[in-house]
């Protein structure tokens, strides 16, 4: 059965993570791809005219231009597995343009459950697709209770290029600072993320290093234990995540989430609460999960961990196994293997 892949994304998406990465290693597929455009005025009017009935409120004009391009090549031949990678994004009309008859239509959902209820706005649509893949199984309850039928449904966890992000060789033993490293700005907690960098000041062995935009910066502007980045390259970030420590995610809900994996890929252990999909992309392992909201656990989870080298050096190991777990070629595998399923 011939394939398309078919995505858009942001044109300072990084070329070493993000979803798309999978379209490289499915062989012997079209990949037809989209830059998602900015929010100019007319922009803005379009976006709205196509939100009207497309199954994503995310619909844009780009989105329109990719579900075109995917209409216009899957009519030079039938039978033809369809595979959108970002339902939240591109989803729109597809389903209604295409002989359903003729091609499979599959769709990965990234969001967690509680937006795909304001995301997906035609929700009796999602039970015309042949396969829906989601990132975590604490979305499988949304898709179920919109009819979807179970079989229809496949949790195959997003990947990360393990040959890219990797350890350091030798990682520095004797350092008298211990490096927490907190990644990211989409459903972070950062008062929660400050109470913690707050209560650890006087613990002069711990260091925080926050790399978030600038619109956070200003919560820990007085704090003398923390550093503040921003707009780093591939390369520095890489290196920032070798000399980490451990890395701090305090998330308001999650399912697949790039920081984790590009941090347990490095090698570094994570402290984190316990919600939505974290535990299944870590286990007990690599992972030290808190209750939600609890901010001393968190703070004592991260004393427990820099006190001692051994547990780092355990959990630093788990982390890189847990990781080559979810390398892309056993990703795209896990991913061929469910196309064979819902096939004609």
């Amino acid at each position: 059965m011939d394939k398309i892949i078919a995505f858009s994304d942001d044109a300072n998406f990084s070329r070493h993570s993000g979803y798309s990465i999978l379209s490289k290693y499915i062989q012997d597929s079209t990949c037809i791809h989209v830059e998602r455009l900015g929010v100019g005025l007319t922009n803005r009017l379009a976006n709205r005219l196509f939100r009207t009935k497309s199954v994503s409120s995310w619909y844009q004009v780009s989105s329109a231009n990719l579900e075109w391009q995917v209409l216009q090549a899957s009519k030079k031949k039938s039978n033809i597995l369809i595979h959108l990678l970002w339902g939240e994004r591109d989803f729109g009309y597809l389903d209604q343009l295409l002989n359903l008859d003729q091609h499979r239509l599959c769709v990965t959902f990234h969001a967690c459950s509680d937006e795909l209820n304001k995301i997906i706005t035609q929700k009796d649509r999602l039970r015309k697709l042949h396969g829906i893949i989601l990132m975590s199984e604490s979305q499988r309850h949304f898709f179920e209770e919109q009819g979807v039928e179970p079989q229809n449904i496949s949790v195959i966890y997003h990947g990360i290029d393990t040959e890219y992000f990797t350890p350091l060789q030798q990682r520095n033993k004797q350092s008298s600072t211990f490096n927490v490293l907190s990644v990211g700005n989409y459903r972070r907690k950062f008062p929660l993320l400050r109470t913690i960098c707050l209560s650890l000041q006087e613990h002069s062995h711990i260091h925080f290093q926050i790399l978030c935009s600038s619109q956070h910066h200003h919560l820990f502007g007085d704090l003398n234990n923390v550093t503040l980045l921003q707009r780093l390259s591939s390369e520095e970030l890489r290196k920032t995540y070798q000399n980490a420590s451990c890395q701090l995610l305090c998330m308001e809900d999650a399912t697949a989430n790039n920081a984790l994996l590009e941090g347990l890929s490095c090698g570094v252990p994570l402290v984190a609460e316990d919600v939505g999909g974290i535990f299944e992309y870590t286990g007990d392992d690599c992972a030290y999960l808190a209750t939600e909201n609890n901010a001393q656990e968190l703070i004592e989870m991260l004393l427990v961990l820099s006190k001692s080298m051994d547990r780092q050096i355990r959990m630093s190991n788990a982390a890189r196994q847990k990781a080559l777990t979810l390398s892309w070629d056993k990703v795209a595998q896990n991913t061929k293997n469910f196309y064979h399923k819902i096939a004609i």
